[in-house]
């Protein structure tokens, strides 16, 4: 079977059902993300998604797999401290569909972070994760990704 290819772009408005599905798969992927996961509604998602994706330090990234989303990412141009002035993009809210695991979709959405941080000047690419999420953690620790705090 021939490789699929993952292609990466910003979201528009007319993703906000496919973006909305993959956040509730995540909500309720038994993830313990507590005060830090997604709002609770889809409707106050979709809100705050089309918020994110009208500001310039902001893009919400999609995967996609022959025009099928698979993945998604809210990232961030932030300062890599509240007190610094170097420049980060940070990596949130990285979620793929389960069947597409395994497949570099998480790696191509990594590669539009980079690509975001080489268009606005940012000096680092950072992720939250929580530390209890060990193949979180090992994944990102693959893609060279070290503990800041």
């Amino acid at each position: 079977m021939a490789a699929r290819t993952v292609r990466t772009r910003v979201a528009t408005d007319a993703d906000l059902t496919s973006v909305v599905g993959l956040w509730d798969a995540l909500r309720e992927g038994g993830e313990r993300l507590g005060p830090f996961g997604p709002p609770t509604t889809s409707e106050e998602l979709g809100s705050r998604l089309l918020t994110l994706a009208h500001d310039a330090n902001h893009r919400v990234v999609i995967a996609e797999v022959e025009e099928d989303v698979v993945g998604v990412a809210v990232l961030s141009l932030l300062p890599i401290t509240p007190i610094s002035d170097v420049q980060s993009v940070q990596i949130s809210y990285l979620h793929v569909r389960h069947d597409r695991r395994r497949r570099g979709v998480g790696g191509a959405i990594v590669e539009a972070a980079l690509a975001f941080a080489m268009d606005t000047g940012a000096d680092y690419v950072t992720v939250g994760v929580f530390p209890g999420s060990r193949d979180t953690n090992r994944y990102f620790a693959r893609l060279g990704f070290r503990p800041l705090v």
